[in-house]
């Protein structure tokens, strides 16, 4: 079955040479939505090292997303002196680098967005795929928290009747192709 699967792909990729320019390309801290009728209808997502990737698909109506969440266990935030009457002194600005005390909470907001655009052209009720969560580059303790922070998310979806089922998967490269639902290599 198993090869019956790749040969399907290959022959997929080998008869379709115009598939980058049919997909819509998923940037950093990103996300984007399509749909089978629509001239680019994959979707998809590349380098997801220490980043986390997710994938929607309405399988009725044929609509469907990708996000592509970055973490930074770091943030800046910059500090000024105020003058008399307590107004920021834009030239005495410097940087304060500290933990970020949550750094997965983009995977949630992106999880939100992604769906509320995908309900704009369409899509009711999804397949919730999210990739790279326990695999990444991440230490084993960042990735029971980037877990728990999808185990949230996903019940919180579900309680709002967003989701239908849910997926994890390892893939780091991957597209959406929005006319099967299937999740193609991004790379081949």
């Amino acid at each position: 079955m198993q090869g019956e699967l790749y040969l399907e792909v290959f022959d997929m990729f080998k008869n379709n040479p115009d598939l980058e320019a049919r997909t819509k390309f998923v940037p950093m801290s990103l996300v984007e939505v399509t749909s089978a009728t629509d001239g680019k209808p994959y979707v998809g997502t590349t380098s997801l090292a220490s980043c986390a990737g997710i994938a929607i698909y309405d399988a009725e109506h044929k609509v469907g997303g990708v996000a592509h969440a970055f973490f930074n266990e770091k943030e800046s935030i910059v500090v000024y002196m105020r003058d008399a009457q307590g107004r920021a002194i834009p030239s005495s600005g410097r940087a304060i680098v500290r933990d970020n005390p949550r750094p997965f909470e983009p995977f949630a907001y992106l999880a939100g967005a992604l769906i509320r655009k995908a309900d704009e052209i369409g899509g009711k009720k999804y397949k919730f795929m999210a990739f790279n969560v326990q695999h990444g580059c991440r230490t084993p303790a960042q990735n029971e928290q980037l877990k728990v922070v999808v185990d949230r998310t996903i019940d919180t979806l579900r309680q709002a009747g967003k989701i239908s089922d849910f997926e994890y998967r390892h893939e780091q490269a991957f597209r959406l192709d929005t006319r099967t639902g299937v999740i193609l290599p991004y790379f081949f």
